[in-house]
Protein backbone atom coordinates (compact mmCIF):
# COMPACT_ATOMS: atom_id res chain seq x y z
CA UNK A 1 0.00 0.00 0.00
CA UNK A 2 1.33 3.15 -0.92
CA UNK A 3 -1.00 6.04 1.11
CA UNK A 4 -1.37 9.42 -0.22
CA UNK A 5 -2.10 11.97 2.29
CA UNK A 6 -4.61 14.71 1.64
CA UNK A 7 -5.35 18.28 3.46
CA UNK A 8 -9.27 18.38 3.47
CA UNK A 9 -10.78 21.72 4.44
CA UNK A 10 -13.88 23.51 3.18
CA UNK A 11 -16.23 21.11 0.90
CA UNK A 12 -13.76 17.87 0.73
CA UNK A 13 -13.82 17.85 4.50
CA UNK A 14 -17.81 17.96 4.59
CA UNK A 15 -17.79 14.94 1.80
CA UNK A 16 -15.06 13.10 4.14
CA UNK A 17 -17.18 13.17 7.40
CA UNK A 18 -19.19 10.09 6.74
CA UNK A 19 -15.94 7.90 5.79
CA UNK A 20 -14.87 9.96 8.76
CA UNK A 21 -17.28 8.67 11.45
CA UNK A 22 -17.01 4.77 9.82
CA UNK A 23 -12.96 4.84 10.32
CA UNK A 24 -13.27 6.52 13.82
CA UNK A 25 -15.55 3.42 14.94
CA UNK A 26 -13.38 0.86 12.89
CA UNK A 27 -10.50 2.34 14.71
CA UNK A 28 -11.94 3.10 18.17
CA UNK A 29 -13.61 -0.50 18.56
CA UNK A 30 -10.17 -2.06 19.03
CA UNK A 31 -7.83 -1.69 22.67
CA UNK A 32 -7.32 0.45 24.22
CA UNK A 33 -10.28 2.59 23.72
CA UNK A 34 -13.07 -0.80 23.43
CA UNK A 35 -15.34 2.10 21.78
CA UNK A 36 -18.69 1.21 20.91
CA UNK A 37 -19.85 4.25 18.78
CA UNK A 38 -22.41 4.51 16.00
CA UNK A 39 -23.09 6.34 13.20
CA UNK A 40 -25.52 8.71 14.36
CA UNK A 41 -23.37 9.80 17.63
CA UNK A 42 -20.25 10.08 15.38
CA UNK A 43 -21.87 12.10 12.47
CA UNK A 44 -23.24 14.33 15.40
CA UNK A 45 -19.59 14.96 17.00
CA UNK A 46 -17.55 15.36 13.71
CA UNK A 47 -20.42 17.85 12.20
CA UNK A 48 -18.43 20.77 13.78
CA UNK A 49 -15.50 20.22 12.05
CA UNK A 50 -17.84 21.02 8.90
CA UNK A 51 -19.16 24.35 10.93
CA UNK A 52 -15.88 25.26 11.92
CA UNK A 53 -13.58 27.67 9.80
CA UNK A 54 -10.46 26.42 9.71
CA UNK A 55 -11.14 22.95 10.73
CA UNK A 56 -8.82 20.50 8.86
CA UNK A 57 -8.65 16.84 7.85
CA UNK A 58 -5.41 15.16 7.28
CA UNK A 59 -6.32 12.08 5.55
CA UNK A 60 -3.98 8.85 4.44
CA UNK A 61 -5.96 7.47 1.32
CA UNK A 62 -5.12 4.15 -0.13
CA UNK A 63 -6.64 4.83 -3.24
CA UNK A 64 -9.81 6.25 -2.38
CA UNK A 65 -10.12 4.81 0.68
CA UNK A 66 -9.81 6.66 3.89
CA UNK A 67 -7.34 4.27 6.18
CA UNK A 68 -6.01 7.12 8.57
CA UNK A 69 -6.64 10.72 9.82
CA UNK A 70 -5.98 13.84 12.41
CA UNK A 71 -8.51 16.36 13.05
CA UNK A 72 -7.09 19.69 13.65
CA UNK A 73 -9.33 23.07 14.43
CA UNK A 74 -8.40 26.49 15.77
CA UNK A 75 -7.95 26.40 19.86
CA UNK A 76 -9.93 29.21 20.29
CA UNK A 77 -13.08 27.65 18.32
CA UNK A 78 -12.65 23.98 19.97
CA UNK A 79 -14.43 22.35 22.34
CA UNK A 80 -14.70 23.83 25.83
CA UNK A 81 -13.10 20.89 27.54
CA UNK A 82 -9.84 21.11 24.96
CA UNK A 83 -9.72 24.79 25.63
CA UNK A 84 -9.62 24.97 29.69
CA UNK A 85 -6.01 23.41 30.48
Amino acid sequence: MTAAIRTLTGEDLKNALADLAHLRISVFRHWPYLYEGSLDYEANYLQRYAQTEGAVIVGAYDGEKLVGAATGEPLGRGLGAFRAP
